[in-house]
């Protein structure tokens, strides 16, 4: 009798055990799978800044060349931009 107990007993933990397992190995696929979601969207997210860094700097180049005086205001008067010429010719940085 005990020993067809510890055989029920035995099952009983092989199929817990198996269960767990197959749950474990489920979440893992499952993290997997959202960490290469995550992982393609930083190196998106990457791409798009320095398509932006880019995109900037080319602006600053194309506005530093604009043999005149320019300035940039936000909608609310604030000054977001000015070329190199403002500058000097104020004598001011573009923080001031």
């Amino acid at each position: 009798m005990i020993g067809l107990q510890q055989a029920r007993l035995l099952t009983e933990q092989k199929r817990v055990a198996d269960e767990l397992d197959q749950g474990v190995a489920q979440r893992t696929a499952e993290l997997a799978a959202a960490n290469e979601v995550l992982r393609k969207e930083v190196a998106e997210r990457r791409r798009a800044e320095e398509a932006l860094a880019a995109s900037e700097r080319n602006l600053r180049l194309i506005v530093d060349g604009i043999p005149g005086l320019v300035t940039l205001l936000t909608p609310a008067g604030e000054v977001e931009l000015v070329n190199l010429q403002l500058v000097e010719y104020c004598g001011r940085t573009s923080e001031e």
